[in-house]
């Protein structure tokens, strides 16, 4: 073996520490605002705060929420005092949040919900297409009637409503 080769080898020796482990086991009792889960192994050993953020405390970045009962990979976290696992894969995922800067984008099977500052886009959307629909104008013979495409427009707000929460 090469100088080169072996100084790679200890080098991932070193990276990967004799004592980190990848487990599986079965998620329960999901806390989406802790981003933390159970995980019972197939020995029965419960692992409770089980991490679905790599950095805990950290506001920003994604997270994968598992479903109940599903499949999951965890991995051990190296630090000080009681060792902290982490979600890294997963059977069922049953919501994606990614927060970025004050801006949350939620995926679940619901949809998409895309937020920042009190404000949603959907709500700003279907606010648009409210004012569509009862839009007007005025010409020489007075205030005109609704638009003669507010069907169009329910049509789109009921695709609005299917692509977002």
């Amino acid at each position: 073996m090469s100088y080169k080769h072996e100084k790679l080898r200890d080098a991932l020796r070193d990276f990967v520490k004799p004592d980190a482990h990848v487990l599986s086991g079965r998620v329960s009792n999901v806390d989406e605002s802790e981003y933390t889960c159970t995980v019972t192994l197939p020995n029965g050993q419960i692992i409770e705060e089980v991490q679905l953020k790599a950095l805990r405390g950290i506001s920003t970045g994604s997270v994968e929420i598992p479903a109940d009962n599903s499949y999951v990979q965890i991995l051990r976290l190296e630090g000080a005092g009681d060792p902290d696992y982490y979600v890294f894969a997963a059977e069922v995922i049953k919501k994606v949040v990614t927060t970025i800067d004050g801006t949350v984008l939620t995926i679940d099977e619901s949809g998409y919900n895309v937020s920042r500052s009190g404000e949603s886009l959907t709500k700003i959307l279907t606010d648009l297409l409210s004012a569509l629909q009862a839009m007007t104008f005025t010409n020489g013979a007075g205030t005109t009637s609704v638009a003669n495409n507010v069907s169009n427009i329910n049509d789109i707000a009921t695709r609005l409503n299917n692509l977002l929460t």
